[in-house]
């Protein structure tokens, strides 16, 4: 059974690895913090209908600089 939390972190993640635009963000960004800090910083509060918070961002950092 999948938490909703983790199902956040998990489809915010597919949004950003399939955006172009917040994939590039999230490789240029030092940490999960930073990336979540400069989502704020540009006015995204919500991928994919999901409020982001630091927590079901850093999933997505991850993914996004595994590569």
């Amino acid at each position: 059974m999948v938490s909703d939390k983790q199902w956040e972190s998990r489809e915010i993640s597919l949004w950003v690895n399939n955006d172009e635009g917040l994939h590039e963000l999230a490789r240029q960004s030092e940490s999960s913090n930073d990336f979540f800090d400069v989502l704020e910083m540009i006015g995204v509060y919500q991928i994919g209908g999901i409020k982001i918070t630091p927590q079901n961002v850093k999933e997505s950092w991850e993914d996004a600089n595994d590569e």
